[in-house]
């Protein structure tokens, strides 16, 4: 298979993964999106036979003129479910030319019909189960997607606790610092602030719990920012290694071995990291880690002063 069409198949799962998030949303707003990417999730597929086949065909066309072109072009095969694919096609009509807003019945039909729809195309036309159609070609970041593509190979070789080493190594590899969303003292740390109470024992122990509070609640603040699910962070927690990391720039990689690991626990980790990774791409902030030992901001130069307060105006 192309590169160009696995990356195509690669926006049409993402588009319908997207939709079907939609889904749990349960608003007018999220009905309207979820079958606008429905029908991207389904044009895009047509777009990836069309390249993998060197069908001709308008560029500009829309997505039954595109059909007909590739069922022209393949006389031995016919895109399946056309009255299903019409039906998914006038329910976006409405929603762009008529502002009409799906009902939760039509819009769980567009999901069923679509996942039907890339179910059968994706295996007919281009031997490929669509689960295994791999998201990892969208991830720009290329350390990161080394290391998945790294828990990848090693799943199929069921080395299944390395590949989940992989995935770890790949969500460190993105996450951006908690500096970027909470700005923090680089020595704020309870150690610091506790040492003028040393040898005051009564005040050591509790200042050092309050630091200790403020310091995970900041940790937990920079997470919301960083669009991550605290429940779901917990989970990849659960089925991955734990990395601890030393001042010399090494790590120690630690693993329970009451816990079996399994090709299910590595698939279920790298939609996760790849999830986040795409969401941090998005946002412009993958891999940002300013140095720890960053310089202090340029001191502010005043301009002049006025008689101005916003409260009065």
């Amino acid at each position: 298979m192309k590169e160009t069409t696995s990356k195509l198949l690669a926006y049409s799962k993402e588009f319908f993964l997207s939709g079907k998030n939609e889904l749990n949303q349960d608003t007018n707003m999220a009905y309207m999106q979820a079958v606008l990417k429905f029908h991207d999730a389904v044009e895009f597929c047509v777009r990836a036979i069309i390249e993998e086949y060197k069908v001709n065909h308008d560029r500009n066309s829309d997505l039954f003129t595109l059909m007909k072109c590739v069922n022209k072009s393949i006389p031995d095969k016919s895109l399946p479910l056309a009255s299903q694919m019409d039906f998914l096609n006038t329910a976006r009509a409405k929603i762009k030319h008529h502002a009409s807003v799906p009902s939760i019945e039509d819009t769980q039909r567009c999901h069923i019909n679509t996942k039907e729809f890339l179910e059968q195309v994706i295996e007919d036309y281009l031997d490929t189960d669509f689960l295994s159609v791999s998201r990892l070609l969208l991830i720009k970041n290329s350390t990161t997607r080394q290391h998945l593509e790294e828990a990848d190979k090693k799943r199929k070789e069921s080395d299944y606790l390395e590949a989940l080493i992989e995935v770890k190594k790949a969500f460190y590899s993105a996450r951006p610092s908690d500096q970027v969303f909470v700005s923090k003292d680089a020595f704020f740390s309870s150690f610091f602030l506790t040492s003028g109470f040393r040898d005051i024992e009564d005040l050591k122990e509790p200042i050092e719990k309050i630091i200790d509070k403020i310091i995970e609640l900041e940790n937990n603040v920079a997470l919301v920012m960083m669009g991550v699910d605290v429940l779901k962070l917990r989970r990849f927690e659960e089925i991955t290694p734990h990395f601890t990391f030393y001042a010399n720039g090494g790590c120690s990689i630690l693993w329970k071995n009451s816990i079996i690991p399994t090709g299910e626990m590595v698939e279920e980790a790298v939609n996760f990291v790849t999830d986040m990774t795409l969401q941090w791409e998005r946002m412009g902030v993958v891999a940002n880690r300013p140095d720890r030992n960053h310089q202090p901001y340029e001191p502010w130069d005043e301009v002049r002063r006025e008689d101005w307060d916003y409260y009065q105006h």
